[in-house]
């Protein structure tokens, strides 16, 4: 058993952002809305999604829910109330408790009432939150009420909603009648892995680690640790990490994808080298190989200080000079490099993130390298409150840090550079929270919020030398830029555009 210190201070921070960012909502619950982005068919298929029959969907249903309600679409309230009330899978019911929350109304706050008594905590926690700006002497009457009898994190998620209406009674901290304090952080089950010396066949022990980081992946449990040790000079671990939905954490104890203290910072890279000597060419400047992998997107490093993102071609007759092709058909990976001379190696993409949060909440990923993804460095994926910590994205045909239908993210102290579209990309996640980030000399956006991700924030951070610096998009409304700096990007700085309700632009001092 081991504890990690430093996640203490990250838990406080999460805190304390989580409290600036609960007074934010609190004053923009339910913003001025433009047109709708999604097509009333569109989202008639999410319903038809989340009323699926059987359990061999559960996640689908989930994200159909958050979609429902990041979208605010009214018109589905009655759908989502009736499955918070009777849904027989509990994250789809804490779903619907967060969208019924988005979308607002009497209606949906008699709901939420009702669901803080569910059996289930997370269900009880997330209608508590969704409460949030949402609170009549009614509703404090009944919080008031958990927060001083309910269990640990029930009760401070109501503490928590009250003090954001400044209905929090001020005997609360230290009071007789407080509730038990949260419990702390348990010591941390970690399962290590080490590419260089470890043996699958072990038991992922610290003296015993594992070889492969999808084999540690089996071998975690929800809250526990997955520690992975880097190879030496920096050379790539040619693995992803794919964290799927069965290792879902708790908001106090979330699940761990860390740097093995003191062995060498992990860099993920999903590719595979090809040498020069496996292309041929048929004609100038253009090469092919056959594989054995599907390739999702290729790299070239030509030197320490020269690499290039080759982006993928739809087909054939649109590959142009320093993009490649890959041919499924034939299992053969085209690039035209023009006048070019071939490179000594190719980087080829078997997957397409480097790091692919699917579907798990409450999962927090710190002090990871990734180069060469064919899409996103880092991804989160219907996946709410995903924290991205000290980690750095380079080189990706996409985006450095993407967060898709996953609110209530956090992005701290992480780098992105060279990717070919976004930096940070946050599309339909409301209340992301980045601070610290360093967003730097990337194709499009250093940081995007786009599609319906309203009330997010970006703290003391750095966008420069982009094509824009900060971008509020399509819906997302009522954002905040505070310090930093967004100077230095070929065109805007910090912009509020396409529907998107303006917010706050604040200076350094």
């Amino acid at each position: 058993m081991r504890r990690f210190p430093s996640l203490f201070a990250f838990g406080a921070l999460a805190v304390a952002a989580g409290l600036l960012l609960a007074a934010q909502a609190s004053a923009a619950k339910n913003p001025a809305k433009g047109p709708t982005t999604v097509a009333r068919a569109e989202a008639e298929s999410w319903v038809a999604t989340l009323m699926y029959p059987d359990d061999d969907r559960d996640l689908d249903r989930r994200f159909a829910a958050l979609r429902l309600g990041i979208h605010r679409q009214a018109w589905a309230l009655d759908t989502l109330i009736r499955q918070l009330r009777g849904d027989r899978d509990p994250a789809v019911r804490a779903a619907c408790a967060y969208s019924v929350g988005r979308i607002g109304g009497d209606r949906a706050v008699g709901a939420l009432v009702d669901a803080i008594t569910d059996p289930v905590r997370e269900v009880r926690t997330a209608a508590i939150e969704a409460l949030d700006g949402q609170v009549n002497p009614y509703v404090a009457g009944k919080l008031e009420e958990l927060s001083r009898q309910g269990d640990g994190p029930t009760a401070l998620a109501a503490a928590r909603v009250l003090e954001a209406a400044g209905s929090l009674g001020p005997g609360w901290i230290g009071s007789r009648q407080r509730p038990a304090e949260p419990a702390p952080m348990p010591a941390t089950t970690g399962v290590y892995v080490d590419p260089a010396a470890g043996d699958d066949a072990n038991k992922g022990y610290r003296e015993k680690p594992v070889r492969t980081i999808r084999r540690g992946l089996a071998l975690l449990q929800p809250g526990d640790a997955l520690m992975i040790a880097g190879l030496p000079g920096g050379q790539p671990i040619r693995e992803p990490v794919l964290v799927p939905a069965s290792l879902s954490g708790e908001a106090q104890n979330p699940t761990r994808i860390l740097a093995w203290p003191g062995r060498p910072r992990p860099v993920i890279s999903p590719t595979r080298q090809i040498p020069a000597a496996a292309f041929a060419s048929d004609a100038k400047g253009i090469w092919r190989t056959k594989t054995d992998f599907r390739v999702f997107g290729a790299f070239v490093v030509r030197s320490a200080s020269h690499l290039e993102v080759l982006p993928m071609a739809d087909s054939r007759q649109e590959l142009k000079p320093g993009m490649c092709w890959f041919d499924a058909a034939q299992s053969e990976l085209t690039i035209n490099f023009g006048d070019r001379p071939l490179p000594r190696a190719v980087e080829a993409g078997f997957a397409q993130q480097g790091v692919y949060i699917d579907g798990a909440h409450d999962v927090v990923v710190q002090d990871l390298d990734v180069r060469f993804a064919p899409d996103s460095g880092f991804d989160a994926n219907a996946s709410p409150r995903v924290a991205f910590v000290n980690c750095t994205a380079s080189y990706c045909d996409r985006h450095g840090f993407f967060f898709y239908y996953s609110p209530h993210g956090t992005v701290r102290g992480c780098r992105a550079s060279y990717c070919a579209f976004q930096g940070v990309s946050v599309r339909a996640s409301p209340e992301t929270i980045l601070t610290a980030v360093q967003s730097t000399s990337n194709g499009v956006d250093g940081i995007l919020f786009l599609y319906d991700s309203d009330g997010c924030l970006a703290v003391d951070s750095v966008a420069t030398g982009n094509f824009r610096g900060v971008s509020f998009i399509e819906g997302s409304t009522h954002g905040r830029v505070i310090g930093g700096d967004y100077t230095g990007n070929k065109t805007t700085s910090v912009s509020f555009e396409s529907g998107s309700v303006g917010g706050q632009v604040i200076p350094p001092p």
